[in-house]
């Protein structure tokens, strides 16, 4: 073999890997479509006001130590259509079964934000809380290794350019509840 065939041999190999190697799911663990699944972890909830319907997706609780903060991410993909975060500031530690405040930042025990992206991500609308509580976080199981909870809260709708509400925009998110592995 001469050196102009080793990097293609391995190329193959690389794509023969990921083509082949991962494209049978033994322990049904994975998830394909909006849906969440397995250890990617599980969010549904229901929706009103700017934005109507059912929504569900996926759920990580992530720790950053390094910036001594956490963040539940919940996201639906395949089209990705919202993004959610309930972000903790000043701990990195998974949170203790308890209810919680959602709102802004400092006067809440987890900053909630939400972007739709329904239209794109390059048109995509952020609800925030900037000045109160939004609404609640229950967690109802924690451990070391997954987190569960239920959620309901109001966000409203920010102006892109001057990022203060805008009268009369919000969502409310009602029958909120997820399951996600800590990562």
């Amino acid at each position: 073999m001469n050196l102009r065939q080793k990097p293609l041999c391995l190329c193959i190999a690389i794509a023969f890997v990921f083509l082949f190697g991962c494209s049978d799911d033994e322990n049904n663990t994975g998830g394909g479509g909006g849906g969440g699944g397995g250890d990617l972890g599980e969010v549904s909830f229901d929706i009103s006001g700017d934005i109507e319907g059912q929504k569900s997706g996926i759920a990580t609780v992530l720790p950053d130590e390094d910036h001594d903060l956490l963040q539940i991410s919940l996201h639906d993909y395949q089209p990705q259509t919202f993004s959610m975060t309930f972000m903790q500031l000043g701990s990195a530690e998974v949170p203790a079964v308890g209810e919680y405040s959602l709102g802004a930042p400092v006067a809440t025990d987890f900053n909630a934000f939400y972007t739709n992206t329904e239209a794109g991500h390059a048109d995509a609308d952020e609800y925030n809380e900037f000045t109160g509580e939004a609404g609640t976080l229950e967690i109802t199981e924690s451990s070391a290794t997954s987190v569960s909870g239920t959620f309901e809260l109001t966000l409203q709708y920010l102006d892109e350019d001057t990022m203060e509400p805008v009268d009369g925009r919000e969502i409310v998110i009602t029958n909120g509840q997820f399951t996600a592995p800590v990562k």
